[in-house]
């Protein structure tokens, strides 16, 4: 007897490959504005936390090498991104 699938599993797929076909690849974003910075660098926490996630399930095509370079890389830019908020506030003092 062949194994079917809960539909929630479907559905995850499903929203899966929406976003992966409507995701925008340029941003637009203000680096003099420390609240834009800042939502960009709560967004890179947010991936982070989903790269984790998906990782963890299996649910991305990358190796375990790979994963942690993205990972290392957005943390190193958050890091970055932080440095030019604080510069921002600073200089606006």
């Amino acid at each position: 007897m062949e194994s079917v699938l809960p539909e929630y599993i479907y559905d995850i797929q499903h929203i899966l490959s929406i976003i992966k076909y409507n995701t925008k690849l340029d941003i637009k974003i203000n680096h003099n504005d420390p609240v834009q910075l800042q939502e960009l660098y709560e967004f890179l926490d947010d991936l982070l936390n989903m790269l984790e996630f998906m990782s963890a399930y299996k649910l991305i095509n990358l190796e375990e090498n790979e994963i942690r370079e993205v990972k290392d890389k957005i943390r190193k830019d958050m890091e970055l991104i932080s440095e030019s908020i604080d510069k921002l506030m600073y200089e606006s003092d």
